[in-house]
């Protein structure tokens, strides 16, 4: 549950293998989707875990939407994953765990730079600061 916790949502891109992400009020459908539409064009395939939140995406317009439900032990089918964003939210967590605790005012920052350092993962850092 996301009672009393940060609410992360981050969009994996895969054919670029760029993240985004960001700090949501809240996991209702039309917060989460809002959040969708200002990222993902229309056209696109989304594939997202079973989490009920993505279940109207069709009708926002989203009509290439296929899911994988984890609550039956389905982690992939064929090219229906979610891997991509699973990897990028490992690398954070365990970037992050250790400062052994984050100050909640902080803890954006802490998240744009994991997502800056995924998607400048290939790239020598020290040229780019």
């Amino acid at each position: 549950g996301a009672a009393g916790k940060i609410i992360v949502f981050g969009i994996y891109e895969r054919y670029t293998g760029r993240v985004y992400t960001c700090i949501a009020p809240n996991v209702k459908s039309q917060t989460l989707i809002e959040i969708i539409r200002k990222k993902i064009p229309l056209n696109s395939t989304i594939y997202t875990d079973g989490f009920r939140s993505y279940l109207p995406l069709a009708r926002y317009g989203y009509l290439k939407h296929e899911s994988i439900d984890h609550g039956k032990n389905e982690w992939a089918r064929n090219q229906i994953h979610v891997n991509g964003i699973e990897g990028f939210w490992g690398v954070s967590k365990t970037r992050m765990s250790k400062f052994r605790g984050l100050r909640v005012s902080l803890f954006s920052l802490h998240l744009k730079e994991s997502e800056y350092r995924f998607n400048h993962r290939h790239e020598n850092l020290y040229h780019s600061f």
